[in-house]
């Protein structure tokens, strides 16, 4: 009778064990399931910027489109032309050199007298 005493309280120790085990399993279920709840709100999160992102460029690329219509080529101008020529062609001095014909080319001029 004893054996059977024994028996019954190890099958009892065997099913506690096993609904411990049950309840453990599903903790790292669930913790394995919040964990992957976890990456996908990261990804979704990382999936969404890169959306916004695509849709301000789209929209910087509409702008710059628009603009380039409106006022040509938005292309950094290396050399400005003027638009009109001087009024007065440069004058000979007594001298034999040229006369700045204005204060813009007096400063960058070849000036005789500076030195």
């Amino acid at each position: 009778m004893e054996a059977a005493e024994e028996a019954e309280e190890l099958r009892k120790k065997i099913d506690a064990l096993e609904r411990q085990n049950e309840e453990l399993f599903e903790m790292v279920v669930g913790l394995h399931s919040a964990k992957v709840d976890t990456e996908r709100d990261k990804l979704l999160k990382v999936e969404k910027e890169n959306l916004e992102l695509k849709l301000q460029t789209q929209n910087l690329q509409k702008v710059y489109r628009a603009v380039g219509e409106r006022f040509g080529s938005l292309e950094p101008q290396t050399h400005i032309k003027p638009k009109r020529e001087a009024a007065s062609t440069p004058k000979e001095s007594a001298f034999g050199f040229r006369l700045p014909t204005s204060f813009l080319e007096f400063v960058q001029g070849d000036d005789p007298f500076m030195f």
